[in-house]
C-alpha cells in the first residue's frame, strides 16, 4: 500500500508522489522518476518499485510536472531541464521528511534516468547508488 503526498516544485507546480514501504527492516530510500510521457503508475516504473521493495528499500515515486500523470503542467511544455529540476526539488523535499531513512538511492527510466545521472554528477557525495534504466544520453 502506498501513501500519497503532494509537494510543490520551485515554480509552484504541484507534484504528486507515492511512498511505498517494505513491510519491515527498511534499509534505505530510493527516489524513482519516470521517463518522458510516462507516469508513476506505468508498468515499468511499478516493476522497479517492486524490485526495491523486495530488497527492503522504501521508494518515493512521483509524477513529473508537464507529463501525463497527476502533477501540474502541460505536456507541451515538457523539457529535459524541467524534468531534471523536478527531480532536484523532490530530492530536497524527501531529505526533509521524517520518514526518510538513508542510504539514498536514485533511480529513473529514460528522461528520469538522465535526471538521476545529472543529480549524481552534481552531488556525488549525497547519494549512495544510482539505477538508471535506459537513460537518455
Amino acid at each position: 500500500m502506498a501513501i500519497t503526498y503532494t509537494l510543490y516544485n520551485r515554480k509552484g507546480l504541484m507534484i504528486i508522489g507515492d511512498l511505498h514501504k517494505p513491510e519491515q527492516n527498511i534499509k534505505g530510500t530510493c527516489i524513482l522518476q519516470h521517463g518522458w510521457g510516462g507516469t508513476r503508475k506505468h508498468a515499468t516504473i511499478q516493476a522497479m518499485v517492486r524490485a526495491f521493495i523486495e530488497n527492503s528499500i522504501q521508494v518515493f515515486v512521483f509524477d513529473t510536472t508537464n507529463s501525463f500523470g497527476e502533477s501540474d503542467g502541460d505536456f507541451e511544455q515538457s523539457t529535459l531541464g524541467l524534468h531534471t529540476e523536478d527531480l532536484f526539488d523532490v530530492v530536497d523535499w524527501v531529505l526533509s521528511q521524517d520518514w526518510f531513512i538513508g542510504p539514498l538511492w536514485l533511480s529513473g527510466h529514460s528522461k528520469g534516468g538522465y535526471a538521476v545521472c545529472r543529480y549524481a554528477a552534481a552531488h556525488p557525495h549525497s547519494i549512495d547508488g544510482v539505477v538508471a534504466l535506459a537513460p537518455v544520453v
